[in-house]
């Protein structure tokens, strides 16, 4: 799996990747934890609603990486 939800990074660099791969990684942890193949929609949507209220994942203002809760 991570090497699909990756692969489009291959060979880029950058702040950007850095937030994707990043962001990838939580969620595939959210995907591991919650087996979304089984949990209903909602749960699985909110599990990423919490990370982000959270600060779990990470976005860019001012070309650095800051967490979803700020």
């Amino acid at each position: 799996m991570k090497i699909l939800a990756d692969a489009h990074e291959m060979g880029e660099e950058g702040i950007s990747v850095n937030m994707d791969l990043f962001n990838n990684n939580i969620g595939r942890i959210i995907g591991f934890n919650l087996d979304p193949f089984f949990e209903s929609d909602n749960v699985v949507e909110q599990a990423i609603l919490d990370a982000i209220d959270e600060g779990d994942l990470v976005y860019i203002v001012g070309g650095i990486l800051i967490p979803t809760n700020q």
